[in-house]
C-alpha cells in the first residue's frame, strides 16, 4: 500500500512539473518590452502682443516637462520634446520682469495627433503650429 501511495505522488509530481514547465516557457516566447510609449512632439510659433508685435523673452513650455524655450526677437519660437499622451498644455509665461513689456501668462491646451508609429512604443510624431497673443499687465 505506501509503494502505491509514492508511486502515485512521483506521477502527481511528474505531471505537475510538466505542466508548469509548459507554462512557463510559453509565457517567455513573446517579446518582452519596459518603458512606456512615448511620441515626438514639436510645437512651434510667434508671440505677439495685441497691436500685433513680436515680444523676445517668453518662455514656452509644456505642463509636466522640463524642456523650455523662449521666443526669439521675431516672437519665434520652436519647443521639440518626447510628449506622452493625449492632450497637453503649452504655456507661455514672461519671466523677465519687464525687459521686454510686462505680460500675462497664456496657455492652450492642445490634442497630438501622432502618426507613422510602429503599433507598439513609439507611438508616432506630430509638429502643430501655436501661435500666442499675449494681453499687457494691468497697472
Amino acid at each position: 500500500m505506501k509503494t502505491i501511495k509514492v508511486k502515485s505522488l512521483h506521477v502527481v509530481n511528474y505531471l505537475l512539473t510538466t505542466l508548469l514547465s509548459i507554462f512557463g516557457f510559453t509565457a517567455c516566447l513573446g517579446p518582452v518590452e519596459y518603458g512606456c510609449p512615448y511620441g515626438e512632439f514639436q510645437v512651434q510659433g510667434t508671440v505677439t502682443n495685441s497691436q500685433n508685435e513680436p515680444i523676445p523673452d517668453i518662455e514656452i513650455s509644456i505642463k509636466g516637462d522640463y524642456n523650455k524655450v523662449k521666443s526669439d526677437s521675431t516672437g519665434k519660437y520652436t519647443l521639440s520634446t518626447y510628449f506622452l499622451g493625449e492632450t497637453g498644455l503649452v504655456i507661455a509665461q514672461d519671466i523677465d520682469s519687464t525687459d521686454n513689456g510686462s505680460y500675462e501668462n497664456d496657455s492652450i491646451l492642445v490634442e497630438t495627433h501622432y502618426t507613422e508609429g510602429d503599433g507598439k512604443w513609439y507611438v508616432g510624431h506630430d509638429s502643430q503650429e501655436i501661435n500666442f497673443v499675449l494681453k499687457e499687465k494691468q497697472k
